[in-house]
């Protein structure tokens, strides 16, 4: 038998209304009706503080998790499937997400040390997806930079050493765009998170 699949999505836009709330309700109602166990860690919602205080910051290399991260680590220590849903600010993640992954991708539940190297802690994660909305389109983000491109392609695999599939899809332009512009990117989002639900 199949080892249980349970996803955990990830967001972090201020607006309910917004696109990334959009598309991270769907995404959940998608892997639900597939009989999939979905995780919502909605980063504003649960008044998550990205900062690490200096106290917390002398305590890091310990094994004792914060208590306002410990169930968002618990959650991380529950899934298979990783889904994150952020718009692009100021060439990069919200400030909110970054704390996330300084806070709860830490020590004893990430990674662990071992003299000097680095030994990942997520083996239990299979799949990856990322999507990422922006108000510019495709050329000007080109131009500008967008340092969650490293981060989702590289650095954060580099933690998840059985990852089997990284997928990502970017919403461009979404402060200009005509209604329907996205419409592919649409279809082929949802095609992707029917397909995670068969594999």
């Amino acid at each position: 038998m199949a080892p249980q699949r349970t996803a955990l999505i990830v967001t972090c836009h201020p607006s309910p209304v917004s696109r990334c709330a959009e598309i991270t309700r769907r995404i959940a109602e998608l892997l639900r009706s597939g009989g999939q166990t979905v995780i919502i860690d909605d980063l504003v919602a649960v008044d998550f503080d990205p900062v690490i205080s200096l106290p917390e910051l002398k305590r890091y290399y310990g094994d004792v998790i914060p208590a306002d991260v410990a169930e968002l680590a618990a959650h991380l220590a529950q899934a298979t499937d990783l889904y994150y849903v952020l718009p692009l600010w100021m060439f990069d993640m919200p400030a909110i997400l970054k704390g996330y992954f300084e806070r709860v991708f830490r020590p004893h539940v990430a990674f662990r040390f071992a003299g000097n190297d680095i030994i990942p802690m997520l083996a239990h994660v299979r799949h990856l997806t990322v999507v990422v909305t922006h108000g510019r389109n495709r050329e000007e983000t080109a131009r500008s930079g967008d340092a969650t491109q490293a981060f989702f392609k590289k650095s954060l695999p580099s933690l998840l050493p059985s990852l089997r599939t990284n997928t990502r899809f970017d919403f461009y332009d979404l402060d200009g765009a005509e209604e329907g512009t996205h419409a592919a990117v649409y279809d082929a989002l949802w095609q992707h998170v029917h397909a995670c639900v068969g594999r």
